[in-house]
């Protein structure tokens, strides 16, 4: 891949993956190595921190809330949808859960009830403790079944017989997986080949 100016000059020549970061760039060359560049597309010497930056948002906007009830036999998670406010009186019955052999379940927040807006990252996870292995149900994509999940941090580091991967991204399939730079993480697969996974899921091998 070749990345040109405006005015058609090349500037970046053999790399395999670029992304947005802050003011300026993430790039994997097929060495693969990564690089990061400013917004002119100056190479920089090191990487730039990585910090959150807090947007101001203007206008209305989507909210959403979360709860999850307790009846005899399941949990039944519920949901509203709201406009600007986070003032919902009005909750949906959109899954339900056995309560047979569940320890504990929360949203990642760690309550049974949450909320959010679409200017926030999605947080309508439910992890769902049965004691030696967990759940996480989404409305999305269902539940998903691991040995152990790390929800500490984003995205969700999950296991399952000994293969590690990270939640609604990669399947657990790697031996090794770093935490996230941005938007690559590094690993390792069960063949002992290297390389580095997108946030996008896909796979860049050394």
């Amino acid at each position: 891949m070749i990345v040109r100016n405006e005015a058609g000059d090349i500037v970046l020549r053999d790399i395999t993956y670029i992304a947005q970061i802050n003011n300026g760039f993430q790039v994997l060359n097929n060495t693969p190595a990564i690089a990061y560049y400013d917004a002119a597309l100056n190479k920089l010497e090191h990487a730039p921190t990585a910090e959150m930056i807090s947007n101001e948002y203007c206008g209305n906007v989507t909210t959403y809330g979360l709860k999850i009830e307790e009846t005899e036999k399941y949990y039944i998670l519920k949901k509203a949808v709201g406009f600007t406010s986070y003032n919902f009186t009005t909750y949906k019955s959109i899954d339900s859960v056995k309560k047979k052999n569940i320890k504990n379940i929360h949203f990642l927040n760690n309550k049974r009830k949450i909320a959010f807006n679409d200017n926030a990252p999605k947080e309508d996870y439910v992890i769902i403790d049965f004691g030696d292995y967990f759940g996480i149900l989404s409305e999305e994509f269902g539940i998903a079944y691991f040995d152990t999940i790390d929800v500490t941090k984003r995205p969700i580091k999950t296991m399952r017989n000994g293969l590690y991967g990270y939640y609604n991204i990669t399947p657990t399939k790697y031996i090794e997986i770093n935490p996230f730079t941005y938007n690559l993480a590094r690993f390792k697969d069960k063949k002992n080949n290297e390389g580095y996974v997108a946030i996008d899921g896909n796979e860049y091998y050394d």
